[in-house]
């Protein structure tokens, strides 16, 4: 089961599509929580492409021949900007560009290019990686509000839990950095050790979100539910559109979602069902509805 998931996760290319897949999966009960939980939890090797962009970049001969800063020569206030010790400088940029571009490869790459060829300060580089990490938790934190029951919980607790790693990792980062500094790790050249640094940022960033979520994945999914405790799914219909979702995983749950609506239809016939399962099975299938209109 965990080896299954893992291989959903590298081919997900995106960390917000495994998250968000999984979390449509358990709400449509497309898979069992469980296993769709170690999907979101082990979401962050979905990046796993940056490692070898990364070794690339490490490797390359012909580093620090094609600087970025040469074409920007005639203005020092620019120079200035791209060489200061400002934090969030780099944290807003890449925070504005990921909201805009959500993809957290090719951000990561663009900022491994920009410091592997010293292109800008080491400290940027490592507010450019906890704005990207935070873009990503800001865009799931805006989901909450138009969740039901337990699902809503979950995503609550797994986003919290993001926003509190995003905030360990950039004050554990930041204070590293101070820490190299003053015992001379980069005092040698205006490059020496900037690019390893902004690679053991990056790794502290995914680590700590790893090790977090998987603990708190494990935990939650030993919890009971008590069988009699009725409540509603299917509420992560009204975010469909603005979720992550491949057009397989959208295609399977189309079909799921043609199914779950067959049910109902005949749940309405049998006669004797308590008023409030009656209740929940209409919210249920306006739900699915609407998630049939979006995926048509």
């Amino acid at each position: 089961m965990i080896f299954e998931q893992f291989r959903k996760v590298l081919k997900a290319f995106s960390p917000a599509n495994a998250q968000h897949e999984a979390l449509v999966a358990i709400d449509f009960k497309k898979e069992d929580e469980r296993s769709a939980l170690m999907q979101m939890c082990f979401s962050v090797f979905a990046n796993w492409p940056v490692v070898f962009v990364f070794l690339i970049f490490f490797i390359n001969p012909l580093r620090y021949q094609f600087s970025v800063h040469r074409f920007f020569e005639s203005d020092g206030k620019l120079l200035t900007s791209f060489y200061s010790e400002n934090f969030f400088l780099g944290f807003i940029i890449f925070l504005f560009l990921q909201s805009v571009v959500r993809s957290e490869i090719l951000w990561l790459s663009v900022v491994g290019w920009l410091i592997s060829n010293g292109d800008i300060h080491v400290l940027i580089s490592v507010g450019a990686v906890s704005g990207l990490f935070f873009a990503s938790t800001r865009r799931n934190l805006k989901f909450i509000p138009s969740l039901k029951n337990q699902i809503r919980k979950l995503w609550i607790y797994f986003s919290v839990l993001q926003l509190i790693s995003f905030f360990v990792a950039a004050v554990l980062n930041y204070y590293l950095y101070f820490s190299f500094k003053n015992l001379g790790y980069f005092n040698l050249t205006m490059n020496v050790n900037r690019y390893e640094f902004f690679i053991v940022a990056t790794f502290i960033n995914h680590f700590i979100l790893l090790i977090v979520t998987s603990l708190w994945g494990h935990i939650y999914s030993q919890r009971t539910i008590d069988p009699s405790d009725w409540k509603s799914s299917y509420s992560t219909a009204q975010i469909l559109s603005k979720l992550s979702l491949g057009s397989r995983f959208k295609f399977q749950l189309k079909k799921i979602t043609q199914e779950k609506l067959n049910e109902k239809s005949k749940f309405k016939d049998i006669r004797g069902i308590p008023d409030r399962l009656i209740q929940l099975s209409t919210q249920e299938t306006e739900y699915l509805t609407s998630a049939q209109t979006y995926l048509e």
